[in-house]
C-alpha cells in the first residue's frame, strides 16, 4: 500500500519534470492519477456531461468546428510561448 505524502509538493516543479516525460509514460501517470481520485469525481462529471448536453440541445450554448477551436488555441499558445 502507498502511504500519502505527509510532506509539502513543490507542484510546479513535479510537474514541469513530469512534462519532460516520454508521451507513454505521461499518458500512464494521468491514467493512474485518474483511478486514485475519488468514485464521486466520476459521477460529478457524469452529471456535469449531462447538464452540457442539455443546454446544448436547448440551444443555451453554441458549437464551435474543431478546426476552429484548434486554432485559437494554436494562437494563445504561441502568444503564451512569445511572452516569456
Amino acid at each position: 500500500m502507498i502511504e500519502a505524502v505527509t510532506h509539502p509538493v513543490d507542484v510546479e516543479a513535479t510537474v514541469a519534470k513530469l512534462i519532460q516525460l516520454p508521451p507513454e509514460q505521461r499518458i500512464e501517470i494521468s491514467e493512474r492519477l485518474i483511478a486514485s481520485l475519488p468514485d464521486e469525481l466520476e459521477e460529478y462529471w457524469d452529471r456535469e456531461i449531462a447538464r452540457r448536453i442539455e443546454d446544448f440541445e436547448a440551444g443555451r450554448t453554441r458549437s464551435s468546428p474543431a478546426n476552429a477551436v484548434v486554432e485559437r488555441l494554436r494562437r494563445r499558445i504561441d502568444e503564451a510561448d512569445s511572452n516569456q
